[in-house]
């Protein structure tokens, strides 16, 4: 579903990534670790579109799409639920900038707040919500581009541990039934083994593909994963390869 090939990006005479090979199959979850200032986050706005590479190129289904924005649905580090518009407006974003009628994609909207958990909630502004809710917001905002692909970038880096643990099964629930794919920027070794089907390591800047690691364990995933010998080992696996 996306290829990246032998892409590399530098900002003047800093090399940030270097000669960087992956891809997503359709319906799968792949995420992508590494220490801070390997260029993850670069990765992913040059894959989404919004920065070039310096070489190599993005193919989105075979079509090279190397530079080309609204190809997958993106959600960035960032809170960006403006805060004057209510939870229900915020998330229709999408939609109205896809010129669809505000009736029309407030209904499509109001058709999955109560799988997102955010149902009563609709009228609230964002001041109002906890962090988990938030990133549920922004989450069902991303949905609602109507991407077969998602782009996530550290969403639950500023959540607690008992709200991320909480998030983390929700989202394996949503993926199972939307049946999109992912590619997921994290920090956290926990959260990728327990997501992915795939997970890429990257060495620190500039980045390069230093692993690749296949999780085994079927979905839906449950908190006794977490607890298990095969979690546990691959956790190993990866902290080795991370150098810690």
């Amino acid at each position: 579903m996306l290829t990246i090939k032998s892409v590399s990006k530098s900002f003047d005479n800093l090399s940030v990534l270097d000669t960087i090979d992956l891809h997503v199959k359709k319906e799968e979850f792949v995420s992508i670790i590494g220490p801070s200032g390997c260029g993850k986050s670069t990765l992913l706005e040059i894959v989404t579109g919004l920065i070039a590479p310096s070489n190599g190129e993005i193919y989105f289904n075979e079509e090279n799409v190397t530079g080309t924005t609204n190809k997958l649905g993106y959600m960035p580090q960032k809170d960006v639920l403006f805060p004057w518009r209510t939870v229900l407006e915020n998330v229709i974003i999408p939609q109205e900038i896809m010129g669809i009628r505000k009736k029309d994609a407030e209904k499509k909207a109001r058709q999955l707040v109560e799988k997102f958990g955010l149902s009563g909630f609709e009228e609230y502004y964002p001041s109002a919500l906890s962090g988990g809710m938030k990133q549920r917001a922004n989450f069902l905002r991303t949905v609602l581009t109507d991407k077969r692909l998602l782009a996530l970038d550290e969403p639950f880096g500023k959540l607690d541990a008992l709200t991320k643990r909480e998030m983390l099964k929700w989202l394996t629930t949503v993926r199972m039934e939307t049946k999109q794919s992912f590619l997921l920027i994290t920090h956290d070794i926990d959260e990728a083994i327990f997501l992915s089907d795939r997970i890429y390591v990257m060495s620190s800047r500039p980045g390069r593909i230093v692993k690749e690691v296949h999780v085994k364990e079927k979905h839906p995933r449950s908190n006794g994963f977490l607890l298990s010998k095969s979690f546990s080992e691959l956790k190993n696996e990866l902290l080795s390869s991370l150098g810690v």
